[in-house]
């Protein structure tokens, strides 16, 4: 067995455990939450084929503690993988120093966002965030971690010492398997034909990913590009949008209806438009203020934080 470890420095202000409890893909396969270590983990597939088991927990000075194990030793191209990856799903490069000035020049309960310093916890790669976001579609939670569950177990690679563990599949391990087949094993339902399409089209080379993550790509043409992918409607393209650090849009989904409408229409339920308007002094940062008053519903400011 051989250990790989290193450290993060996030752009402040950051925090570790905010960024893990910032929403449900910390309960999705192949994350799991470690009590005994206090770490987030998850078992990674490298581009290499090498299967790795990562923990993520907070360190000192505000920075990110990672450790990986794996079978066999890891190359210099493999290491910086590892690296980039662990950044990835952090968000800790991610600069939201304008954000948290507005909080602050806002004050009040918005200084909760400062303290807290939040990120979106992201999947290991654009393709895993995808086929969790087409999974949350017109189904309740726990139908969507048995999607990714079963989808794991059937498809993805086993860690060598424990096989059980598994890492989230390929596209190509998805397009390996006749759609029917997948369909029977993970039980996606109407959302079959879209992650085996989705899969096909980033195999065969017709949708780049990379450039769907090009900071230089505005955000009008890349929700135009996300929209044009079958299984991504208006509700899942705000929410990739967001994974991909893009905040002028707004998830609308049940949630932010049942939310909008009893904090701020007493309870009533006026159309999108209307509601979506609350947030729109916002400006490029609507999408990230709802998020946050969502968060703190759930998880008051004074709550103790993972890490």
């Amino acid at each position: 067995m051989h250990t790989n470890e290193f450290t993060l420095t996030p752009v402040p202000p950051y925090q570790f455990g905010s960024t893990v409890r910032s929403h449900g893909w910390a309960s999705l396969a192949p994350f799991a939450w470690s009590a005994e270590a206090n770490a987030l983990e998850r078992v990674l597939r490298l581009s290499t084929g090498q299967v790795v088991l990562l923990a993520m927990s907070a360190g000192s000075d505000g920075a990110v503690a990672v450790a990986a194990q794996h079978a066999a030793p890891l190359d210099a191209a493999e290491g910086d993988e590892l690296e980039r990856t662990a950044v990835r799903m952090l968000g800790t490069d991610e600069d939201l120093k304008g954000f948290f000035q507005v909080c602050e020049e806002r004050g009040g309960v918005w200084r909760h966002a400062i303290g807290r310093a939040t990120r979106l916890l992201r999947s290991a790669t654009l393709w895993e965030d995808m086929v969790k976001i087409i999974a949350t579609t017109n189904v309740q939670w726990g139908g969507t971690r048995g999607m990714v569950r079963r989808l794991v177990e059937a498809y993805g690679e086993p860690l060598p010492w424990d096989p059980k563990r598994r890492a989230f599949p390929t596209p190509e391990a998805v397009t390996a398997i006749a759609e029917d087949a997948f369909g029977a094993a993970v039980r996606m339902g109407y959302r079959t034909p879209y992650v085996c399409e989705l899969a096909r089209r980033i195999v065969e080379g017709d949708l780049d990913l990379a450039a769907l993550e090009d900071p230089d790509l505005s955000t009008k043409e890349l929700r135009k590009r996300l929209l044009g992918i079958k299984g991504v409607g208006a509700y899942a393209a705000a929410h990739l949008l967001m994974l991909l650090g893009r905040y002028d849009h707004i998830p609308v989904d049940t949630a932010f209806r049942s939310y909008v409408g009893a904090r701020y229409f007493a309870g009533e339920t006026p159309s999108d438009k209307v509601m979506l308007a609350v947030y729109d002094d916002w400006g490029p940062w609507r999408g990230w203020a709802y998020w946050h008053e969502l968060l703190w519903e759930f998880q008051p400011p004074e709550d103790q934080e993972l890490g």
